[in-house]
């Protein structure tokens, strides 16, 4: 049985989409000595977000699978692929053929034997580590593919003992956050860090839920709110350049990471606790469902065409009209392109149905 969908959840993906749009623009925009596009005082929007995206796929995960006494793993995984790979294939061949026709030749320097890692959506994941086909899709959907992967072995452990796992997970975080990355991986897009941003968005919608859209709903929105602020706009302990040298290296490396986490959990928890005020009005409540069911489609093709249409203009020059008015362009092209990117994958399913 279908289970109804979240609005809150719905309300996250699509603002913490945008915000991923807006931070992969490749100008930057200052206000002060902050560049307000890519980063705060004390952190990095990017980083941020991509931590609730797990948080959100957490707690839609947990929200569908969680309750039931018996995971049939084969129907899991054959859904997981269903949802991820069919449209992943069209953008990137579709991607893969304009920047072709763009540049005139196709990645000489990398290995055919490399396009495997492209049938498995892991080339944007492994890039870092190898040469790749990557084209679209970014490291996150290796990172997502990875941690669904691990989901039926969470989803044991997260119901034997949440509290536990949750603890394991976040300890194991810290040490990573402190020492930095291991291998050639960045710490953000390390396993065991994805899986506890995973498993803490999934504790937070089933365990704290009700409570924060309910009686403690104004509390949290004040202090997920005000500790927003803070992390945006006032300078924290272990940051300040000048500073670092006379801490633990290891500190000041904790911090710095701890605080994009935190950033990550102040989004998620702010958002859940007004969604309902937004959820009231039933307009917006359909737009929000219907821009969250492209938001999978938006995040595989925003950095191509982002990047493709920046390359048109000569930026050097640009003043800060320039800059809005192109990032207006890059957001309205990426919500077309996105839209017929889903209306030719409902008509090639069509065709083969």
């Amino acid at each position: 049985m279908k289970r109804e969908r979240l609005f809150y959840l719905d309300l996250i993906r699509v603002i913490s989409m945008l915000l991923i749009v807006i931070y992969h623009f490749p100008l930057s925009f200052y206000v002060g000595t902050v560049d307000v596009l890519h980063s705060t005082v004390n952190g990095r929007w990017g980083v941020a977000v991509v931590y609730v995206f797990f948080m959100i796929s957490g707690a839609s995960l947990f929200y569908r699978y969680g309750t039931k006494e018996r995971l049939d793993a084969a129907a899991y995984y054959k859904r997981r692929i269903i949802s991820i790979y069919p449209l992943f294939y069209l953008a990137y061949i579709l991607g893969f053929m304009y920047v072709f026709w763009a540049r005139g030749r196709v990645y000489e320097y990398v290995s055919g034997w490399a396009m495997i890692w492209t049938v498995l959506g892991m080339d944007g994941y492994l890039n870092s580590i190898l040469p790749t086909f990557t084209m679209v899709g970014e490291w996150f959907l290796g990172a997502i593919i990875i941690v669904y992967a691990l989901f039926p072995l969470l989803r044991i452990g997260m119901k034997k003992n949440a509290g536990l796992m949750l603890l394991l997970l976040f300890g194991f975080t810290l040490w990573i956050f402190a020492e930095g990355p291991i291998g050639p991986v960045e710490i953000k897009a390390n396993p065991i860090v994805d899986v506890f941003f995973f498993a803490l968005g999934a504790f937070i919608s089933e365990h704290l839920r009700k409570r924060i859209r309910g009686d403690l709903r104004i509390p949290a929105a004040l202090i997920s709110g005000a500790l927003l602020l803070i992390w945006t706009f006032v300078s924290l302990p272990f940051l300040r350049q000048e500073a670092l040298t006379s801490y633990v290296p290891w500190i000041s490396g904790l911090m710095i990471n701890l605080y994009d986490g935190l950033g990550a959990v102040m989004i998620f928890v702010l958002l859940m606790a007004v969604s309902d005020i937004f959820g009231k009005n039933r307009a917006v409540r359909t737009l929000v469902g219907k821009c969250a069911g492209y938001t999978y489609g938006a995040f595989l093709i925003h950095h191509l065409v982002e990047a493709q249409i920046c390359a048109h203009f000569d930026t050097a020059a640009f003043g800060r009209r320039d800059i809005i008015a192109l990032l207006l362009l890059c957001l309205m092209s990426v919500a077309v392109l996105t839209g017929l990117l889903y209306k030719l994958m409902e008509s090639i399913r069509r065709m083969i149905t």
